[in-house]
C-alpha cells in the first residue's frame, strides 16, 4: 500500500497507524445500500481517500433493517485495510463480546454488552511484523449517548480520523420485508 506519506518501515502495524493518523475523506459519491448475504442486512462499502488518493481502505456498514428478532437499529461500521482495523458494532443489549484475559480491566469491562467499539488502538499489539490480526479481540463501551446510525456515524468517522460532507451522512436504510 503507497501513498505519499506511507511508512517504509516493514511493519503492517506502522502502516496501520500511519493509515489511522492521516488526512482521510471518504470519496463521492454516496453510495446505495445493497442487500447483503442474507434478506435481514444492508450493506454499503464506501471507498477512503487517504491524502487524496485511492489506497484500498474501504469503510463498511452493514444495516439489519428486516430483522424480525430485533426493531431498533441495529449495524456495524468498520474500517477495512483489509482486514478490520476500527469496528463499531450497535448490538443489542443480550449480545456480549469477552474481552481477553488480562484486558478487562483496561478495557473498562471484562464483559461488554450491547453497543460497543474495537479501537485499533487497543488492538494493535495482536499483530505481527507481517500480518494484521485477522479479528478484533479488545472491545470497549460505546458511550451511552450514542444511540443511532446517525449518531455513530460521525463519532466513527471521528475516532477513525475520516472526514466527510454533509451529503455524505448516511441513513439507516428502511424495512422492506414484512417480518
Amino acid at each position: 500500500m503507497h501513498w505519499p506519506n506511507a511508512p517504509d518501515t516493514g511493519f503492517i502495524v506502522d502502516v496501520a497507524d500511519a493509515l489511522l493518523a492521516a488526512d482521510k475523506e471518504l470519496s463521492n459519491p454516496l453510495p446505495a445500500w445493497q442487500t447483503g448475504n442474507r434478506q435481514i442486512e444492508k450493506r454499503l462499502v464506501w471507498p477512503v481517500l487517504v491524502e487524496g488518493e485511492f489506497v484500498g481502505l474501504n469503510l463498511n456498514l452493514t444495516a439489519y433493517p428486516n430483522d424480525a428478532d430485533y426493531t431498533d437499529e441495529r449495524f456495524t461500521i468498520t474500517l477495512n485495510l483489509p482486514p478490520c482495523i476500527w469496528r463499531l458494532d450497535f448490538d443489542p443489549p443480550y449480545k456480549r463480546h469477552r474481552n481477553p484475559p488480562g484486558y478487562g480491566e483496561e478495557m473498562g469491562a471484562f464483559v461488554v454488552s450491547g453497543p460497543s467499539y474495537h479501537a485499533w488502538a487497543d488492538n494493535r499489539e495482536f499483530a505481527s511484523p507481517t500480518r494484521l490480526p485477522p479479528r478484533l479481540r479488545c472491545a470497549r463501551n460505546l458511550p451511552s449517548q450514542i444511540r443511532s446510525l446517525r449518531q455513530a456515524f460521525p463519532w466513527f468517522c471521528d475516532q477513525a480520523n475520516i472526514r466527510f460532507s454533509h451529503e455524505q451522512m448516511v441513513d439507516y436504510p428502511p424495512r422492506e420485508l414484512l417480518v
